[in-house]
């Protein structure tokens, strides 16, 4: 009786765990990485703290994006859904190793939604 409490007790957790804002922000920012790094064979070590900003401009937004296209990590047909920089944005730094082993971190820029990525930053 004590292990079918605790397993439906962990189940429950973990129900509540992904519907988080967290849990929204780090499978958005998972999707993105795996969708558009040119090598998509990685592996996620961490992400930090979700959090937000208002100090992140169209042209802020614009050279973000234009370092990742001259990055190279990312595959050139990289699009991102929309092109209005909403006032408020959420970031996520995120940690991950390639298979080459090296670690790489970026931040992810995102809608308050969660519904689309606005830019992203190597950290």
């Amino acid at each position: 009786m004590r292990k079918l409490l605790l397993l439906a007790s962990l189940s429950v957790a973990l129900c509540f765990t992904g519907c988080t804002p967290d849990g929204d922000a780090r499978k958005l920012a998972e999707k993105f990485l795996k969708t558009n790094l040119a090598e998509n064979d990685i592996k996620i070590v961490s992400f930090g703290k979700l959090d937000s900003t208002r100090f992140v401009t169209d042209s802020v937004v614009f050279d973000l994006r234009t370092a990742a296209y001259k990055s190279h990590l990312f595959v050139d047909e990289m699009k991102y859904e929309e092109q209005r920089v909403p006032a408020k944005l959420l970031y996520l730094p995120v940690t991950y190793r390639n298979s080459e082993g090296d670690t790489v971190r970026q931040t992810i820029y995102m809608d308050e939604a969660f519904s689309w990525v606005v830019a992203v930053k190597q950290n």
